[in-house]
């Protein structure tokens, strides 16, 4: 997802918070950004899905759930300005690692471009 923010112009600074934010976790992230004088924080989710073999082409798929948002944490409460999903997408592959990379990347970076979209029919910068 951060490919795609940072081709769009957004600056983007990489954290690692784990997979859902409790929200205690978002409090502080939030108010540390704040902090920061950071307007916007991306809190986005991948769940991978167990492998199959694809009908068509007899390769291994896999899927993916991705769900995002885009919080605006200038005022007291976060407010989401952007979100996505959850929505499904699916990789394939020789392999299940092949098949699992493909859906990642096609699940982020589609996500990714529809909270872009939103952003800016909203002039968010």
């Amino acid at each position: 997802m951060t490919g795609a923010f940072s081709a769009a112009g957004y600056e983007v600074v990489e954290a690692d918070t784990g997979n859902d934010l409790a929200p205690a976790t978002l409090r502080d992230t939030a108010n540390g950004i704040r902090a920061a004088n950071i307007p916007y924080i991306a809190v986005g989710t991948l769940d991978v899905g167990m492998r199959d073999r694809d009908p068509a082409s007899g390769n291994t798929r896999v899927f993916v759930t991705v769900t995002g948002k885009v919080l605006d944490v200038t005022g007291r409460f976060p407010r989401t300005v952007s979100s996505v999903g959850p929505v499904q997408f699916s990789g394939t592959g020789p392999n299940e690692t092949v098949a699992r990379t493909n859906a990642l990347q096609l699940a982020a970076e589609k996500a990714a471009q529809q909270m872009i979209n939103e952003l800016n029919v909203k002039a968010v910068r």
